[in-house]
């Protein structure tokens, strides 16, 4: 009988490819999301996967999720909590004899460049404590999403009737689509002797910010420019209560050794799209950021 691997998240960005990936990969799956009656659970359904209602932030749910299983695929959300959450479904995944747990972790941006940014931090500390108590695990350290600049990145229309944005680098950064993440869980999953106390990191390639914008402004035929501004500007936005842990964030990604590769990701996902292919992709979804 093929293995049984508990997805957490199992509808959002990452969970939802990496669930359907691994039916097609011919893993079983029990998909673990808040609602079972929403059209991405209703596809696993469809998939095959065992759709249970639950959330990584709820002890019972885990309990219940991660009881009988091979493996985990562990998801934890941004919140003020993340790293107690993070623990505690360790502990579940002790107790119920998880052979593997893929972990979504981050690097410690605290550790590198001093300074703290919450999610980043959050996650290397899980990663820490899987290591601590012993379940067998392995990190994969996604970078930057291409879906950031549709979800995150905001355009201002500018009087000439170009756009810009304001980030504070302009270094290289590596980023990709988060979609493209999956196939490289499968790979890990399969392989437990190979990858089991390993910390992966992944990638699409690293464009500078400028390099980014150019794309969107070649791929829309809107005028975007890249206003950059310093880590300590960007820190102080008033009215952004994130500004400043952002500001961190790229700090880490502008100043710090990251351990992102996309050599060893393409050699697992030859299709990892450039972030070319996935603006050409994403045309509409990028053109309606310029819409209002």
């Amino acid at each position: 009988m093929s293995k049984l691997i508990t997805v957490f998240g199992a509808t959002g960005g990452q969970g939802g490819p990496v669930a359907q990936a691994l039916l097609r990969s011919g893993f079983r799956v029990r998909a673990v999301t808040r609602s079972t009656e929403s059209d991405k659970a209703k596809a696993l359904k469809d998939a095959g996967a065992d759709v249970v209602a639950g959330s990584v932030t709820n002890a019972e749910s885990v309990r219940a999720a991660v009881t009988g299983v091979h493996g985990v695929y562990l998801v934890t959300l941004v919140s003020p909590d993340e790293e107690q959450v993070g623990k505690a479904a360790s502990d579940e995944c002790k107790k119920a004899g998880v052979q593997h747990v893929v972990f979504s972790g981050l690097d410690s941006a605290k550790d590198k460049i001093g300074k703290a940014v919450h999610h980043f931090d959050s996650k290397s500390a899980v990663e820490k404590y899987l290591d601590e108590i012993g379940v067998p695990n392995t990190s994969v350290r996604f970078p930057f999403y291409f879906e950031n600049f549709i979800d995150f990145v905001q355009y201002s229309k500018q009087s000439d009737g170009s756009y810009s944005h304001t980030l504070p680098m302009n270094g290289p950064m590596d980023a990709m689509s988060v979609a493209d993440g999956a196939p490289i869980v499968v790979e890990v999953l399969k392989n437990p002797d190979r990858y089991i106390g390993k910390k992966v990191g992944l990638s699409a390639g690293r464009l500078t910010i400028g390099e980014y914008t150019e794309v969107i402004s070649k791929v829309t035929g809107k005028t975007v420019k890249y206003n950059q501004v310093s880590f300590e500007q960007y820190a102080n936005q008033p009215n952004n209560p994130f500004a400043a842990e952002m500001s961190a964030m790229y700090e880490y990604y502008s100043k710090a050794d990251t351990p992102y590769d996309e050599k060893f990701t393409r050699s697992i996902n030859p299709d990892t799209l450039t972030f070319q292919q996935w603006a050409k992709q994403n045309k509409e979804k990028l053109l309606k950021k310029f819409a209002a």
